[in-house]
């Protein structure tokens, strides 16, 4: 039985077993909620109720008191109610009357009229003393003439039970079943019947016979029930005993009934009368003994032993058979019912494996499309069952288990394969980690496919399609949700903060004209404030009091100014490792990058991935190609970019052939640049290109790399630790400021009149517009942090006009205000350009 739980505003799902005490249970339940609740039933006689149960009642609508378990029913909404001091006290008169009560019952097993009326008198409801869940119980009136007679009106109350009548004939030795069930409810010898259980005997056989009179002679026409077994067979009659209507329901059960009517010879005729003949008059009929049956624990389901005095009986035995064909019904129905839901959930099942394997396949066609191949590469020839054929591109240092990945992925199989090789004899060639050199498989060779099914499909495909590789290619390519990212990784953030974390020991003041220079001495002088968080500074000469805007305008500024003495590039950036540059800064860089996320939640997207993955990560990182050469591509300048986009497009559509004089000239001045000496061709350029990002995002600047990771405090290691690349790369891309991330950040007012929409429009104009270093330099000047964060960008209006006309922002609560007295898109544009020019990059922070 399951019932819904309701305590307040809380609501639960509670599953109560045949076994269980239904008051003890919701007790323990609902205490849960609140410790120490009790309704009184504790077996401790010091534990004082709190509550009481009421159940909602649809009827009224409404909740009324449960006075009685056997009140609360299958899917009932159980609510507990605090007891009042009013409740307590008519409990207390309760106790009264009921102590009074006992004493005028004792012995007294059947009272006297006279005896009835005392009782009448001291307890006019007999439900008073059950609205409270008393731990003594006491109802004066049982096993007393008003108990009974109350119990046989209320008995009379039985509602109709619609029953299927199937009529056998002397040649049928089975039940019915598909076309021939049919034909017989076409023909008329299947019917619904409406039964009663306080219906006679005399009664029942009328109206079954009526109920066939069309089929039958109704003249000295009697009815015999039939037995079928669990094969559904006819194994035995009832005889020619007639059953009342609760016999008959009872033989039905779930299923149907079975009777034959026959014509009775004239030893067995005997008086039936009409239905409308038949009267609450039964003294025409057999005396009947009636036996109780016992260890029946539901009045509902006591079934009477009929014994007339003819000597003709319905023994023991055989209303055993009936409950058992009952019991087995019911088994079978439930039985059924368990097969469907069973095929149900087979079917939801099927469409989501099948979803999961196209969702597989289309990673490793991601994979493999991304791939870069060596100069000399193995050709395969994949033959398939039908005679159609694959071809595939491979390495030779390629392991076997790729190749089964690549045809999986290029095929319609969807069980289990193995691949030969063509030549005789063949060799079956595993899905493992060997090399195809180590197979023997070079040049070009031609493989066999053998679809081998099996009972085991499921999981080899599982264990084939795992490739971590594909897997990050196809979350970097896919649809990054950067709120849902940010969101996460903060609340993750905070979490592991706990574990260091230690309150900020004093206000450290640095200078916005030696930012750099401040934060360095800082964390040298202060080896312990790695494992202070939240940060509280102060800039020197600055009004502003440090609630998260001035940490993060600190670390903004402290990275945008290393990236100028530490680093090269121009829109990404790497170490430069030079004899100029201070190699002891790098040592300093990892704390700060470290901490700096901890309490501002800011990494410095601006180092090129690789770069900053192997950082954080470790050297020993790896990073895919596909990311690699991205990075080189955010790397190099546009002219460039251009150049090597042509060339790749050129070695995509033209592999085979060599590039143009224009194209080779252009690529090897690209090149030049990076002290790269290889002559390109369309079959290697990517894995050219590959080569060269790799070694200017990781193997030239290791040094510098290895130092910054191994700064990092060893409280935070475990958090960097628990991040793979695909989790890195994820957040990286979410941190990355983008025109078209701020736009969603803005938090348009709700109520807007014509001057302020016009400037709200011109805001979002004029941030579609930005190239990427403004949007860093917008970011940092509203919210204090060039990245993007989880907090909306509040925009609100002011009145200012003339030389007071100015953007004000409130980094700690990323407030912007603008003027709503501006013209034109011009002007706005202009006098925001102004303040955001490198020439008056230097903002004051004057107050909250």
């Amino acid at each position: 039985m399951e019932v819904l739980l309701e305590y307040g505003s809380s609501k639960r799902e509670f599953k109560l077993s045949k076994d269980e005490d239904v008051f003890q249970a919701l007790e323990v339940a609902f205490q849960q909620f609140e410790p120490g609740l009790s309704f009184g039933i504790s077996q401790q006689r010091d534990v004082k109720p709190t509550h009481f149960l009421q159940r909602y009642l649809e009827k009224w609508r409404d909740y009324i008191d449960v006075s009685h378990k056997g009140e609360i029913s299958n899917g009932d909404k159980i609510r507990a109610v605090v007891r009042t001091e009013k409740d307590e006290k008519n409990e207390k008169n309760v106790s009264q009357v009921l102590k009074r009560g006992s004493g005028a019952c004792v012995g007294i097993k059947k009272p006297t009229e006279s005896d009835s009326k005392v009782l009448r008198s001291l307890f006019p409801v007999l439900s008073a003393s059950r609205s409270f869940q008393m731990k003594r119980k006491f109802n004066p009136l049982d096993d007393c003439v008003v108990s009974k007679q109350k119990q046989k009106k209320k008995a009379t109350r039985i509602k109709p039970r619609n029953v299927m009548v199937v009529l056998m004939t002397e040649g049928d030795t089975s039940v019915p079943r598909g076309n021939k069930r049919k034909s017989m409810a076409q023909n008329g010898f299947i019917k619904q019947c409406e039964l009663l259980r306080d219906m006679s005997r005399v009664e029942v056989e009328n109206k079954l016979i009526k109920l066939f009179s069309e089929k039958i002679s109704t003249k000295n026409a009697g009815v015999k029930f039939l037995i079928p077994d669990p094969k559904l067979h006819i194994v035995r009659e009832t005889g020619d005993k007639e059953l009342d209507g609760n016999d008959t329901i009872e033989l039905a059960g779930q299923g149907s009934l079975y009777i034959r009517i026959e014509n009775r010879s004239k030893d067995e005729n005997r008086e039936v009368m009409k239905p409308d003949d038949v009267d609450d008059d039964d003294s025409d009929l057999p005396k009947v003994k009636w036996k109780k049956i016992e260890n029946e624990e539901d009045e509902t389901d006591k079934v009477v032993d009929l014994t007339s005095e003819d000597d003709t009986e319905l023994t023991q035995e055989s209303l055993e058979d009936w409950r058992k064909l009952r019991r087995e019904q019911e088994l079978q129905y439930e039985e059924s019912l368990r097969v469907d839901q069973q095929k149900a959930q087979q079917q939801a099942n099927d469409s989501d494996k099948v979803k999961r394997r196209e969702e597989e396949k289309t990673k490793l066609q991601l994979y493999f499309s991304e791939r870069t191949l060596p100069h000399v590469a193995v050709k395969l020839a994949v033959k398939l069952q039908d005679g159609t054929k694959i071809h595939g591109s491979f390495s030779a240092d390629d392991s076997m288990k790729l190749v089964y990945q690549y045809v999986y992925a290029h095929t319609e199989v969807k069980t289990s394969f193995k691949l030969c090789t063509g030549a005789v004899p063949m060799e079956v060639l595993q899905p493992d980690e060997k090399s195809l050199a180590q197979y023997d498989l070079r040049a070009s060779s031609l493989l066999l496919l053998e679809e081998t099914p099996s009972n085991d499909d499921d999981k080899w495909i599982d264990e084939l399609t795992h490739c971590k590789e594909a897997e990050i290619i196809q979350e970097v390519k896919g649809n990054i949700s950067c709120t849902d990212i940010l969101m996460k990784e903060e609340n993750t953030r905070k979490e592991f903060v706990k574990t260091f974390r230690t309150p900020s020991k004093e206000l450290y003041t640095v200078a916005r004209s030696s930012l750099f220079d401040d934060v360095i001495s800082l964390y040298k002088e202060y080896p312990g404030i790695t494992n202070e968080c939240p940060l509280e500074m102060k800039l020197k000469d600055e009004l502003a009091v440090d609630l998260g805007g001035v940490s993060k305008d600190i670390v903004s500024g402290f990275w945008q100014e290393a990236y100028e003495r530490l680093f090269d590039g121009s829109i990404s950036f790497v170490p430069a490792v030079r004899p100029h540059v201070e190699f002891s800064l790098f040592e300093v860089l990892g704390k700060i990058l470290s901490h700096g996320y901890f309490c501002t939640g800011f990494l410095p997207t601006q180092i090129s991935f690789p770069t900053l993955a192997a950082m954080i990560l470790g050297c020993q990182v790896q990073i895919s190609p596909s990311i690699l050469l991205e990075s080189l591509f955010d790397y190099v300048s546009d002219v460039d970019r251009s150049v090597l986009s042509t060339a790749l497009q050129f070695s995509k559509d033209n592999p085979n052939l060599k590039f143009p004089s224009q194209i080779l000239d252009s690529l090897l001045n690209v090149f030049s640049h990076f002290q790269c000496r290889r002559v390109p061709d369309p079959l290697s350029l990517r894995l050219t290109l590959v080569d060269i990002a790799r070694f200017v995002f990781l193997t030239n600047p290791m040094s510098a790399i290895n130092a910054v990771n191994l700064a990092i405090p060893q409280s935070h290691v475990p958090f960097w630790k628990s991040k793979s690349i695909s989790d890195l790369y994820k957040l990286y891309l979410a941190l990355t400021a983008t025109p078209f991330k701020v736009l969603s950040l803005l938090a348009e007012p709700k109520f807007l009149n014509a001057s302020q929409e016009t400037v709200f429009g011109y805001l979002q104009q004029f941030i579609g517009n930005m190239t990427r270093d403004q949007v860093k330099m917008f970011l940092r000047f509203v919210t204090g942090s060039s990245v993007c964060s989880t907090k909306e960008i509040e925009v609100q209006f002011n009145s200012l006009s003339g030389v007071a006309r100015r953007p004000i922002t409130h980094t700690c609560s990323n407030i912007l205000e603008l003027s709503m007295t501006y013209h034109s898109y011009s002007e706005f544009a202009k006098e925001f350009r102004l303040v955001m020019s490198d020439e008056t990059y230097s903002w004051i922070m004057d107050g909250l």
